[in-house]
């Protein structure tokens, strides 16, 4: 019963501990850099950042969708994916960086998904 209760134990840290080396220090994403050939590395780089995003970890959410920008121009990720690198700079307070990846985004996207919301953002952030 003991021995059942520490081998539980030891698992259930082992997998959380995992997890943590996975995806919240960046390992899963290193992996995908050294291997872009991987199946599907701009939708792992990207569900990454939109996970990062969600938990409030705008600096990694950045270091991802920034990946899949440089790694996979092409990708049909590519327009969520720079959006991704502006808003997240604006969240961080890096208005002059966000301006410059939004024009980029009207640039390179300009019947992108998000073209109306690059607009205003982009108004917005000439107002301050």
């Amino acid at each position: 019963m003991k021995r059942g209760f520490l081998f539980f134990c030891f698992c259930v840290l082992s997998f959380f501990y995992g997890w943590n080396q996975l995806i919240t220090h960046d390992g899963l994403g290193l992996y995908v850099e050294q291997h872009p050939e991987t199946w599907a590395g701009d939708s792992i780089l990207y569900g990454l950042g939109s996970f990062h995003e969600l938990i409030n970890q705008d600096r990694k959410a950045l270091r991802m969708y920034e990946r899949v920008v440089k790694l996979y121009p092409d990708s049909p990720r590519g327009d969520v994916a720079q959006f991704g690198v502006a808003s997240s700079c604006e969240r961080l307070k890096e208005r002059q960086r966000s301006m410059k990846e939004y024009e980029l985004y009207k640039e390179k996207y300009p019947k992108g998904r998000y073209i109306v919301s690059v607009s205003r953002n982009i108004e917005v952030l000439k107002g301050f």
